[in-house]
């Protein structure tokens, strides 16, 4: 059974008007996301070693991680600096 190619599932979503509005206004989200977890990646940590330096449970990380929380700028911080990372907004 082939993988599924979730760049390829994107690109003809994104061909739907009312969907790549929604993914538009989503993209700065997306952006902190994965900016947050290729610093955690940079710093060879798991979540489980992350959430031990920041003083938090490794689920807390995973629901960080997910998007599924609205997080406040100081955690945001603390993530990074327990990646040894610090903010640039560009």
């Amino acid at each position: 059974m082939p993988g599924i190619n979730y760049k390829d599932i994107l690109k003809e979503q994104l061909k739907d008007e009312e969907f790549k509005k929604e993914y538009d206004a989503l993209k700065d989200e997306f952006d902190l996301l994965n900016g947050l977890l290729k610093a955690r990646n940079e710093a060879n940590l798991t979540q489980a070693s992350l959430a031990t330096k920041m003083g938090i449970k490794q689920s807390a990380v995973a629901r960080i991680e997910s998007g599924k929380l609205d997080i406040k700028y100081s955690t945001i911080l603390s993530y990074l600096n327990a990646c040894g990372k610090k903010i640039a907004i560009i």
